[in-house]
This record gives C-alpha cells, sequence and structure tokens, in this order.
C-alpha cells in the first residue's frame, strides 16, 4: 500500500480515548508484516476499552533507537466544524499540498512516515536495529508507553518521541497535572429545582479551538461563561452547567441553564464563581515564574470540561509548568485549589502528574538530530514546547528523548483545521532513514 493510501486510512479509522488503539493497531500490524517486518501487540483493557501497543522491529539486534508516536487522539468534538473534510474528522481531506483529518498532525502520521522509513532500511548490514512503538493512551496518562517500559519491551537509551513540531527538535517540555473538582449538588442551600415552578434561561457560549497547552492561542467557552456567571446577581439558581470535551482541549462549546426568580444566593453558582477567582489568582502567581525558552513562558491552567452529573458538577483541567517552578511552589498552586474547593465543600483529585522534561541541548544526539535536519534543507534548531508527551516518562525511566514530527501545533493540533503538509511527512520520512542510519550501525 502505498504511504498516502495508508494515511487515509488510518485517519478513517476511530482511536479517540473512547474507542481505544485497537483497531488502529491491527490495520498497522497488516501493514508492516508484507514489508518484511517483525510485529509484537501488546493488548489490554482500559476503563471497559480495548486498547493496544503496536511493536515493529526489523530484527532481534541490539535496539539502539527508539522511534515512538501515540496513536490515539482527542475527541474530534463536533463535526459541524470539520468543514475541511466534509464534516467528517475521520474522512481525510487532500486540499493543495496539504492532507486534513483528525490525526493527521496529532500525530498518527508520523508513525507511517517512521515506517516506511524503517522498511526503506538495508537492515542485514547492521549490527544494531531500531524498533518502532506505536503507544495507546498518550491523551489518557500516557498509558502505553508506561507498560511498555515496565514490561522491559524497550531497551533503547535515544528515543525520538513524535509530536507535531513544525520539523524542529525539541529538546524540553512542561510538566502536566490533570485535574478533576467534584462539586456536589446541597439540597439543603436550595439546589433542587422545581421544573414546573421555575423560570429559567439558557445560554450558549461559543469558543475558538486551540491546543490546551497554549490557551492564549484559543478562546476557553467554559471561562466565556464563569464570566458571565459572575456578572449575574448572587441570588441566581445555577440548574445545568455543560461544556468541553476532555482536560487537554480549548472547550469551544458551553451552556448555561440559571434561574434568575428564586430571591436567595445559591450554593452551585457560588461554588463556581469563587473557584473561577481561584483560578483567575493563579493565573497572575504563575507569571512570576517565567521561563522565556517557552512560549508562553510560564504556567497556565486550562478548564477544558464542565459536565452536570444527577448530583454533582465535574470539572476537568490541566495545570502545565516549567522546570523553572520550584517543586514547593507547585505544591502550594495544588494546596490553594484544594483549600478553596474544602471552603466550597467540593473535593479536588489529581489524577495525574508528569514532571517537566529536557535533556542536554549540547548532546551528541541534538547535535545529530540538527545535523541531519540542516542536510535535507531544513532551518533547524533546538527548541521548547509548552506540551506534555511520552518524552516525559521515558525521560525519566533513562532514555535520552527527543520530540520531532511533521505538522504545526499552534492553531493546528486539536483544532477542526488540524493538517500537515505532504511535503512535510516527506522530508519526516526522510529524517528518520538518515537518523536511523548514523545510530543503527
Amino acid at each position: 500500500m502505498d504511504f498516502l493510501s495508508a494515511a487515509k486510512k488510518l485517519i478513517s479509522i476511530d482511536s479517540t480515548p473512547a474507542q481505544g488503539t485497537q483497531e488502529a493497531v491491527k490495520f498497522l500490524k497488516d501493514l508492516a508484516v508484507p514489508m518484511g517486518l517483525h510485529v509484537d501487540i501488546m493488548e489490554e483493557v482500559v476503563n471497559g476499552i480495548s486498547q493496544a501497543n503496536i511493536f515493529v522491529r526489523p530484527n532481534e539486534k541490539k535496539q539502539t533507537l527508539l522511534l515512538q508516536t501515540h496513536l490515539d487522539t482527542v475527541d474530534p468534538g463536533s463535526f459541524a466544524l470539520w468543514t475541511k473534510t466534509g464534516f467528517n474528522p475521520f474522512q481525510a481531506s487532500i486540499r493543495g499540498d496539504k492532507i486534513y483529518g483528525l490525526g493527521s498532525a496529532d500525530v498518527k502520521l508520523d508513525f507511517l512516515c517512521k515506517l516506511y522509513a524503517m522498511k526503506r532500511m538495508s537492515w542485514s548490514e547492521r549490527s544494531s536495529t531500531a524498533v518502532l512503538l506505536g503507544t495507546f493512551g498518550e491523551e489518557e496518562q500516557m498509558r502505553g508507553a508506561i507498560r511498555a517500559v515496565r514490561e522491559r519491551r524497550i531497551q533503547p537509551s535515544l528515543a525520538l518521541i513524535g509530536e507535531p513540531t513544525d520539523l524542529q527538535v525539541i529538546y524540553a517540555g512542561k510538566g502536566i497535572a490533570r485535574l478533576e473538582v467534584i462539586i456536589p449538588f446541597a439540597s439543603e442551600n436550595g439546589d433542587s429545582w422545581d421544573e414546573t415552578t421555575a423560570s429559567t434561561q439558557s445560554k450558549i457560549f461559543q469558543g475558538k479551538a486551540a491546543h490546551s497547552s497554549s490557551p492564549e492561542m484559543g478562546e476557553n467557552a467554559i471561562v466565556k461563561m464563569l464570566e458571565y456567571l459572575d456578572k449575574l446577581p448572587e441570588s441566581i439558581q445555577v440548574i445545568h452547567v455543560d461544556g468541553g470535551v476532555s482536560f487537554n482541549t480549548i472547550p469551544t462549546q458551553a451552556a448555561l441553564e440559571f434561574d434568575l426568580t428564586t430571591g436567595r444566593q445559591q450554593h452551585l453558582g457560588t461554588a463556581l464563581r469563587s473557584l473561577y477567582k481561584t483560578i483567575r489568582g493563579l493565573g497572575e502567581e504563575f507569571k512570576k515564574y517565567p521561563d522565556p525558552a517557552f512560549e508562553p513562558p510560564h504556567a497556565t491552567l486550562n478548564i477544558g470540561s464542565v459536565r452536570t452529573h444527577q448530583d454533582h458538577i465535574q470539572i476537568l483541567g490541566a495545570v502545565r509548568w516549567t522546570s523553572h517552578v520550584p517543586e514547593r511552589t507547585y505544591t502550594e498552586w495544588m494546596n490553594s485549589i484544594a483549600t478553596q474547593c474544602k471552603e466550597l465543600g467540593a473535593i479536588l483529585r489529581i489524577l495525574d502528574v508528569k514532571k517537566p522534561f529536557s535533556i542536554d541541548e549540547k548532546s551528541p544526539f541534538s547535535r545529530q538530530c540538527l545535523d541531519t535536519l540542516r542536510s535535507l534543507g531544513v532551518t533547524a534548531e533546538l527548541k521548547t514546547q509548552p506540551v506534555t508527551n511520552e518524552a516525559n516518562v521515558l525521560s525519566r525511566f533513562g532514555f535520552e528523548s527527543l520530540v520531532f514530527g511533521p505538522g504545526r501545533r499552534h492553531n493546528n493540533s486539536h483544532t477542526p483545521e488540524e493538517n500537515v503538509a505532504l511535503q512535510d511527512l516527506k522530508v519526516a520520512e526522510d529524517f528518520y532513514f538518515m537518523m536511523m542510519e548514523k545510530i543503527c550501525l
């Protein structure tokens, strides 16, 4: 199968968190085996969803280079926003010199670049080898990468991690803490609602999609909703709030339903206002610890999802920070949210933490990557990204990890306009081929 046909097929496979990566892995196995490559699959059921890692290698020789790409994507959100793909995020569309679709840049097609580069190699002449790893769960605590390491399925000391970097080499990334806030209903404070007597109003808020690591590049519909709520009388009764799809996306839509006629202050409205004020205050604290190597240069907090359940409101979000932030300060930030939640009768849960990563900018591995890209005509330099990925995990296990991939992140990844230039895919394939030639001797 040629590259473009494989790309269209891989994009057509739904590998969002709700569906898992098993079907994508099956397709990639069927693609790799006829190339003469060996394939192993690691399966797991996580929260009722069938997930899988795929390991592709040319032989059993000593592994010197790991090529890793996650195969899961974020939820696409509203299909109506995917205008470039006929309102179907899983239908790849080639327009001009770009291919559009969910996972085109972030980051499924990067796996194909690595696979087709591995196919081109003359492995019989090499005394060492590379292993290509496609993982599940990047959007869910990077479970796939963690399991692969813990079960000692990968041994190389050098790793190239796939992310959309616009063909630049990333040597450092921010850490992430995934947060969940539960605000229980308090019926004694008047949160119950009698639909036969209430006079309600509803309002819809629109946002602009962006990657959650750069919230300033988008418009958060939930934030707009909370700012609107903050301007309403304290006596309103919040009946229903809803918005966003996950902790790590900028919500493009949010909805608020409320009742203005109750005549007394209500618990849910007070809790939402107070929590939002705490978050705004943290935003100012974040700016006291700038790291000019990053953009944005400070920590960020994204409110990615809010849901009204039968007896509580659930809020999901993420804090990202650089290694410039002392551990003590990060702890104080989390404690300030926890304290506010406790005062409101709410609960804060820190679901997952991945610390920042960085490697030596002058390491031989870094220089090899830059020299290879420059030989391909790319104006390359070492950069940082405010995102968190498998490099944060693998670096903790002793892998010297750099992040690289085709496609832009800003105003592209995690948006309905997601795309990657066909020429960038070709450059990425050539880059991986040349790096395997240099490292797998």
